[in-house]
């Protein structure tokens, strides 16, 4: 099934419940107890499913050159952060 493009609307229940359409969940490969990763990007809520969220920063790590540290760098700049305070 082609994933792209699809598009439902959902209404927030009066609990506060939100229901994925059959279709959608289908499409997903969700059932019950699959779980799924929610965060806010500008005005959008996104959801993932949890391997999908796991795997997104595993590809961005893919795109680190050889030799570069990515935790030496953030590490530097913290050292850096603290020593101006």
């Amino acid at each position: 099934m082609d994933k792209a493009g699809m598009s439902e609307t959902v209404v927030i229940g009066s609990q506060a419940d939100l229901t994925i359409p059959p279709r959608i969940r289908d499409a997903m490969g969700l059932e019950p107890g699959s779980g799924l990763q929610l965060y806010i990007d500008g005005d959008r809520l996104v959801l993932l499913r949890l391997d999908g969220a796991v795997a997104a920063p595993r590809r961005l790590g893919c795109e680190v050159p050889a030799g570069r540290s990515l935790i030496a760098e953030l590490l530097a700049e913290r050292r850096m952060a603290a020593d101006a305070d």
